[in-house]
């Protein structure tokens, strides 16, 4: 697992991005908590698909004689590959960009919209506690391909040694391995995005697999959105998050000043405020 342990161990830079609504931004800066949603309901409906299909691919390229016990392995690994499709994996997004159009329109549009700036060295503690971790996104497929591989061989050696050193049959060991797979495949596939997305150069918090009664709900265009909290407040009173860029809007100039004032109201004097350097258009 060297690629993803470097990954996870990645310095962020000094400043990471969220893009939200009006509604967002007041949550997050009046009750010191965000929304980490399921996977399957972000933007991109192909979310963790995309994974899934790049480990059924490679999964089908090795060798499988399903009467050896690897190939037996295999065989399993490709039907719970299918199945964490439905696995509750809580994400939050953040960019190294904190002025990007395609963000605007993603998340801002006609009611504007605004972007945090979040710094990780406050950050991390908040997500230790709370058993979350935060990496890069990976968008090249060469390097997609060896998270997955890694994971896979992981689960092999782990199988091969079992296998050798008990006394349990293929099946049995099998189904001891499974676990393990469940859990680092989860890891790898929230931070594997299609190539196409490689301009948000985005960062992710990320959680393991989530029991449905841990989750909350939110409205959102079309649906109920599951999602899982994350506290940013603490015995310290730090707060992970200093600036707010306001994007590109009719009312840019009254945005800001009710951004001021809701920082005013909150007793947050120090954080920085700017506008959007991208000229309004209807985004």
């Amino acid at each position: 697992m060297d690629l993803f342990n470097s990954l996870v161990r990645k310095k962020p830079p000094e400043r990471l991005y969220h893009y939200t609504s009006p509604s967002g931004l007041k949550g997050i800066l009046t009750d010191k908590v965000t929304w980490a949603s399921v996977i399957h309901y972000l933007n991109d409906a192909e979310e963790f698909k995309y994974a899934i299909d790049l480990a059924q691919g490679i999964l089908k390229a090795r060798p499988m004689n399903a009467l050896a016990p690897t190939g037996q392995l295999y065989l399993k690994l490709m039907d719970v590959t299918e199945s964490l499709g439905k696995v509750h994996i809580c994400v939050f997004s953040l960019s190294e960009t904190g002025d990007l159009l395609s963000q605007w329109r993603a998340y801002g549009g006609r009611d504007g919209g605004y972007s945090l700036g979040f710094r990780p060295d406050l950050l991390t503690p908040f997500l230790k506690e709370q058993e979350l971790y935060l990496a890069p996104c990976t968008y090249t497929p060469s390097e997609q391909t060896i998270l997955i591989n890694e994971v896979i061989d992981f689960i092999v050696s782990v199988f091969q040694k079992k296998l050798s050193e008990s006394k349990l049959s293929p099946e049995r060991t099998i189904e001891s391995v499974l676990p393990g797979y469940f859990f680092y495949f989860s890891r790898i596939a929230a931070i594997i995005k299609h190539p196409a997305f490689s301009e948000e150069r985005e960062w992710r918090i990320v959680s393991g697999p989530i029991h449905v009664n841990k989750l909350d709900y939110r409205v959102g265009k079309s649906m109920l959105i599951p999602y899982l909290p994350i506290q940013l407040r603490d015995s310290t009173n730090q707060f992970p998050v200093d600036e707010v860029i306001v994007g590109p809007t009719s009312h840019q100039n009254l945005a800001t000043i009710a951004v001021t004032g809701l920082l005013n109201r909150a007793g947050i004097k120090h954080w920085n405020v700017t506008n959007s350097k991208i000229p309004y258009r209807e985004l």
